[in-house]
């Protein structure tokens, strides 16, 4: 690997935009909707472009819940077997599915066991360096 100049190093460089999944064509509108916000709401990479199948089927499960909630709640006591059977189902897809796409506050926090690789990485004793020279008050990161 070639030598980098003292002036490469103080180029800054523009991070590499981030990948992040996009809703599938011949999505409905809302489903577009609800897969976009679950998208940009995780961190950058969180989903694969193999889990594209399994969110779409996690958004259908949910605005299915919302719809027969809804439903639920209108007929209230009156609903027939076949809607809270419907409601219940699309409960159980979410659960499931929300598992499957690590949807859960539990699974946002860094598994910090060895056979994990979502270790953080060690810091760079130059980020370090950088750091400490930027709270000393220094221009240069």
């Amino acid at each position: 690997m070639p030598r980098r100049s003292a002036a490469s190093f103080d180029t800054p460089s523009a991070p590499a935009p981030s990948s992040r999944l996009a809703p599938p064509a011949g999505m409905a509108r809302d489903e577009a909707a609800l897969f976009a916000e679950l998208v940009t709401t995780s961190r950058p990479g969180h989903f694969q472009q193999c889990d594209t199948p399994l969110l779409a089927a996690f958004v259908r499960a949910s605005l299915i819940e919302r719809a027969s909630a809804a439903e639920v709640r209108r007929l209230l006591a009156e609903a027939p077997r076949s809607l809270l059977d419907a409601h219940m189902s699309a409960v159980k897809a979410l659960h499931l599915l929300s598992m499957r796409l690590r949807l859960s506050p539990q699974a946002r926090q860094p598994h910090l066991s060895r056979e994990s690789n979502t270790r953080p990485e060690p810091t760079n004793i130059y980020d370090k360096m950088r750091a400490e020279r930027a709270g000393n008050g220094s221009k240069h990161l």
